[in-house]
């Protein structure tokens, strides 16, 4: 386990390789799938996906504690 603090969510390695993720696709995959109908479709979806992973530990993180 790491000794630092957490203080930003860009700490997190979860949210790190998250980013990372995306990235990839967007720079490798989204290409690729872009030169077809169907893999314009199921390029959207995944840019979708992808970015929702990174908004949702976003949002849990600007949350942090309460009765939310």
């Amino acid at each position: 386990m790491r000794d630092t603090k957490i203080k930003r969510i860009g700490d997190f390695i979860v949210y790190q390789k998250a980013m990372e993720l995306f990235r990839n696709f967007i720079d490798e995959d989204l290409p690729v799938l872009q030169r077809t109908l169907v893999g314009r479709e199921l390029a959207r979806q995944h840019v979708r996906s992808l970015d929702s992973v990174c908004s949702n530990m976003e949002e849990g993180y600007g949350r942090k504690a309460g009765k939310e």
